[in-house]
């Protein structure tokens, strides 16, 4: 999977879960309240009933003392009476009590407090007290925790196929691409051998002077087409044929490979200014050539008219700065994505820094860009 497809995978999964997530979340919440507020009215209701049992066992009653013998008993709840002053005249349970509130909870109970008329007792408040609905409340909790669960489960299974199938045109696009460039690969590698052989078997000392520019040209225009078929060859066959790594001489590299793009350098009079120490590096011959026509072609492409390329390298540094257009901040993120170009203008398949970026990923070699607009580029790589 390319890093777009990887990007639009998770953006696209992520977006689905989260709002999935949040939808259930909220359904959740007002679920739970509801329950909540059934669980109360149902207390209520039952607290009520209750407290009219009360009151027609003990109606009748001349004294306070047959209270507790006449007075209706349920397991579930505890009673106690005031007076019109508010002076308790029996009680069950021992807590304060506020007679001004109808309904109300406190602390692990719940309290229905009813005004009655008692007279021949003196009784004017009757309060029923029972255990709150924690236990009730828990069950629901319990319940909504593994209906989330498995309703989580089944958002990110469905969202990991939902994003495949959405996701599937692009991915036809992108395998189409790839053919095209394995295609292209191939067509071009017989005309481009003929024209680089015949480029090199020309004297180029018995030319005059506008057949030699002509042929400059022509073989600025090979070279261009060769780094191209280069960049097109490892896309093709990356992963097929296996790395001959071995110990390269990063300083010699980097000088050939100057020496070998100097005469497109010279077509912008873009000029090279190069710290180069001696410096070693572990790795396939081919791949650390492309890699560092990658970033030299790409510093010529890029760069102004007149412009120079400052090459740094020593050991377990290599450093190519420039001085063109630059890089807005937020095409930074995507410049090493394939197919992905941060200037039109120029051209090109978008695929010599996902190259860079791949071989790097490889060799375990850290790769940094800083650039600031109309001020150029700096690449950096990093290895030990």
């Amino acid at each position: 999977m390319l890093q777009v497809e990887k990007r639009s995978f998770i953006q696209f999964v992520l977006l689905y879960v989260v709002s999935t997530t949040l939808f259930l979340t909220l359904v959740s919440i007002i679920y739970y309240n509801y329950q909540t507020n059934i669980f109360l009215e149902n207390r209520r209701n039952s607290m009520q009933i209750y407290s009219e049992k009360v009151v027609n066992s003990i109606y009748d009653l001349k004294r306070v003392e047959e209270i507790e013998l006449y007075y209706a008993e349920d397991k579930r709840f505890e009673i106690a009476m005031f007076d019109n002053k508010k002076r308790q005249v029996f009680s069950t349970f021992n807590s304060k009590v506020d007679l001004k509130k109808n309904f109300y909870q406190s602390g692990e109970y719940i309290y229905f407090v009813d005004k009655i008329e008692l007279k021949n007792i003196n009784v004017k408040y009757l309060v029923i007290r029972g255990h709150n609905i924690k236990q009730e409340l828990e069950e629901v909790k319990t319940h909504l925790y593994v209906i989330m669960s498995l309703s989580f489960i089944f958002v990110i299974v469905l969202a990991y196929f939902l994003s495949k199938m959405f996701l599937r045109p692009i991915r036809d696009y992108i395998s189409k691409l790839d053919d095209f460039i394995k295609d292209t690969t191939h067509e071009l590698n017989t005309p481009l051998a003929a024209i680089m052989m015949s480029i090199e078997t020309i004297d180029k000392s018995a030319l005059d002077p506008k057949t030699l520019r002509k042929i400059v040209r022509i073989d600025n225009a090979a070279k261009t087409i060769s780094s191209l078929y280069q960049d097109l060859s490892f896309v093709a066959l990356y992963g097929k044929k296996q790395s001959k790594d071995e110990m390269i001489e990063l300083d010699k590299m980097i000088v050939e490979r100057i020496e070998y793009f100097e005469p497109l350098a010279d077509v912008k009079n873009v000029k090279f200014e190069t710290e180069i120490e001696n410096a070693h590096i572990f790795m396939d011959k081919n791949k650390l050539r492309i890699l560092i026509d990658n970033l030299i072609s790409n510093a010529i492409k890029y760069n102004r008219p007149g412009g120079k390329i400052k090459i740094t390298a020593k050991q377990g540094v290599f450093i190519i700065e420039d001085e063109g257009k630059g890089i807005p901040k937020e095409k930074l993120k995507d410049i090493f994505a394939r197919y992905s170009r941060f200037d039109d203008a120029s051209g090109g398949f978008g695929i010599g820094l996902n190259i860079v970026q791949i071989i790097c990923d490889e060799y375990k070699i850290s790769i940094s860009v800083d650039s600031e607009i109309n001020k150029g580029t700096k690449f950096e790589l990093r290895w030990k």
